[in-house]
């Protein structure tokens, strides 16, 4: 896949419309894959879509590229607020488990935790958050506050 994306994405035969219908699909599948994968391992990952951010100030004239920019800090919020709602709910469901469960458990949670801290450090995951801050997106502020 990784190597069909970049052939696909650089496409330029197709209509205007269908390339950008296309590509918004496309996001939203990659990031229903990653979180599937990881969560099959009991971790939490954040879908990074690969587009072109070099230039910012082309990038916010952009309306398509911002609409699938702030799709994906929406699935980022929830993501992450559902992994914060689970830690709650794991707490009440370890009353009964030893000593050893619950080392287990908070080693675990402590490897997705770094999993997820590094994935918010990521430069391309900055730079889109630099462009939704530069149009002042409404979606930016609730991301953040779960970000920092």
């Amino acid at each position: 896949m990784n190597e069909a994306c970049p052939k696909l994405l650089g496409e330029n035969e197709w209509p205007e419309n269908v390339k950008k219908e296309f590509v918004s699909n496309l996001h939203n599948f990659m990031a229903v894959i990653t979180e599937a994968s990881y969560t099959a391992k009991g971790m939490t990952n954040l879908y990074i879509p690969n587009e072109d951010l070099n230039d910012i100030d082309t990038a916010i004239k952009d309306k398509d590229l911002l609409q699938r920019l702030e799709s994906i800090v929406i699935y980022w919020t929830r993501q992450i607020k559902e992994l914060v709602s689970n830690q709650d709910s794991s707490q009440t469901s370890h009353d009964n488990s030893s000593p050893l469960d619950e080392i287990k458990h908070w080693t675990d949670r402590t490897a997705n935790l770094k999993v997820l801290t590094t994935r918010l450090t990521d430069p391309k995951l900055n730079r889109i958050v630099m462009v939704l801050t530069k149009v002042g997106s409404s979606y930016l502020p609730g991301f953040l506050s779960l970000k920092d």
